[in-house]
């Protein structure tokens, strides 16, 4: 299993200092500006010793895009024999929450091909845009592999195959043997907006079993200030507003079981069925 956060390996180097690096790669989902989108790249299974510098050579190119230097930082990356690249959610452009232009894509293919190693369906994509995946990788004889998106508790709906006894195993089945297997799970066949909404009330639950310091959702969630710092909402708010209040309690109860199990069954999958 590989956990991913946006542009961020804090959590996976705290993984390493509790000794499951072994267990755990070091991996992180890069924010991939180009030709006016964004693109999303899963790094995974960085070295530990480099790991640092090479985020920071993301982040760079990142807050200053020069389509030049893309390719050197993912000739960088990739010389490792046991990182794995993946192209996230090819079709969809998670800035503006809407598909991407198929010329821009074309072109970032066209510029990154030999650095990447797979493309992706993912959990909380439509199955339409899953299947469009698909195609996207048999036309650049890219490998297929199962993501997820959770940002919550259940488990991912999609899930990858495989004999390979260590991550760097699963690695060569992918990058040099260009095999994927990949199960999709029942709950695909859920409507998304059930799912996400289970996902939202794990966001916005109070859970005792973690860290102080984490246990409440204002805690959990952050906003990025001017000077790039990540800081919890409980910084700006000595109070939690009362119409964010309100609007959280209709949230949570939609949330809840008895709301989903309601809502499924108004709910179709209508963009073409399972894949």
């Amino acid at each position: 299993m590989s956990i991913t956060d946006h542009d961020n390996i804090d959590a996976s180097l705290g993984l390493a200092t509790l000794g499951l690096t072994a267990s755990y790669p070091t991996s992180v989902e890069w924010t991939v500006p180009f030709g006016g989108q964004v693109f999303h790249l899963g790094i995974h299974n960085l070295p530990p010793e480099t790991a640092g510098t090479i985020i920071n050579m993301c982040r760079a190119f990142t807050a200053r895009p020069a389509e030049g230097r893309l390719g050197p930082i993912l000739d960088t990356i990739t010389g490792d024999s046991a990182t794995l690249v993946v192209l996230n959610h090819p079709l969809w452009n998670a800035r503006i929450d809407k598909d991407q232009d198929h010329s821009v894509l074309r072109a970032f293919l066209r510029a990154c091909r030999p650095y990447l190693h797979a493309t992706e369906i993912n959990g909380y994509r439509s199955h339409a845009e899953n299947k469009a995946a698909i195609r996207l990788g048999r036309e650049w004889n890219l490998p297929v592999v199962a993501g997820g998106d959770r940002h919550g508790r259940a488990p991912n709906a999609m899930l990858n195959l495989t004999t390979a006894a260590t991550f760097s195993e699963f690695v060569d089945e992918v990058r040099y043997g260009g095999r994927s297997c990949a199960v999709i799970m029942p709950e695909y066949q859920q409507h998304r907006a059930t799912r996400v909404l289970e996902v939202i009330g794990d966001v916005l639950r109070h859970d005792s079993s973690l860290d102080a310091g984490q246990q409440r959702w204002v805690q959990r969630g952050f906003v990025i200030g001017d000077d790039g710092q990540h800081r919890p909402l409980e910084q700006y708010w000595t109070g939690v507003p009362l119409w964010i209040r309100a609007l959280l309690r209709g949230t949570k109860l939609m949330g809840s079981v008895t709301a989903r199990q309601a809502l499924r069954l108004g709910l179709a999958v209508d963009d073409g069925g399972v894949l």
